[in-house]
């Protein structure tokens, strides 16, 4: 069986315990994120494109764009579900990691998407322009979007029960299409989110190398996510 139902005073602590590893996150995604795309929307001339052309007939689905948008719901959902300090160690560790590896990849192979011009009218409007805004223009391979969602989902997932877990890798999978969908990513950008989510995780959950470095030890837990029991197999 997954964990209790968690009671509001114990999201509340959590929230007090963990407020200040997410808002170095942001700050760090903040910095890099703007950064890069500042860098080579000024200073880089040349640029590739990570898509195919047969990309191009990946329909258009702008309503999509709420999906894509939720993906900072899951992020954050770290904040208050987190209950271990060690976890949410381990997670801001791996997601500032993917956040520098994603920065160094931007800056050395600036990418432009191979998408036409997008013209939306009607209520989705409204969540597209602000996930087209969000996303910038030339920060394409690897998605954030995809790692940072994947990663909250693999920490999220830890010790809960298997239909939350589906559920939370479901949700990862909705916003990977959804980057497609609305035409910000290419499919190999959305791959290569997921390795470096799946990476990163690694190196500093289930390397047990790291973890002897810098982890204390802790009991295994008898209730693991069935996705960090596979990639325990695995790595």
């Amino acid at each position: 069986m997954g964990r209790r139902v968690m009671s509001l005073s114990k999201l509340i602590e959590n929230f007090r315990t963990n407020l200040p590893y997410g808002v170095g996150v942001f700050f760090v995604f903040s910095v890099v994120f703007g950064g890069c795309s500042w860098y080579v929307g000024n200073y880089v001339n040349d640029f590739y494109s990570p898509g195919f052309e047969w990309e191009r007939q990946i329909p258009f689905v702008p309503s999509f764009a709420v999906v894509y948008l939720s993906a900072f719901l899951l992020i954050n959902a770290l904040i208050l579900f987190i209950d271990s300090e060690r976890t949410i160690r381990q997670a801001t560790k791996a997601l500032l990691l993917q956040i520098a590896i994603a920065g160094i990849m931007f800056i050395l192979f600036p990418a432009i998407c191979l998408y036409d011009e997008r013209v939306v009218s009607g209520w989705a409007s409204t969540p597209f322009n602000i996930a087209d805004t969000i996303n910038l223009s030339f920060n394409q391979v690897p998605s954030l979007h995809v790692s940072l969602a994947c990663t909250a989902a693999i920490y999220l997932s830890r010790e809960r029960t298997p239909i939350i877990t589906l559920f939370l890798h479901t949700w990862v999978f909705f916003v990977a299409l959804s980057t497609l969908l609305i035409h910000e990513h290419h499919i190999i950008d959305a791959i290569a989110g997921y390795g470096l989510a799946f990476l990163c995780v690694w190196i500093f959950t289930l390397n047990p190398l790291w973890s002897a470095i810098t982890e204390e030890s802790a009991p295994p837990s008898t209730n693991r996510s069935p996705l960090v029991t596979l990639l325990r197999r695995h790595f």
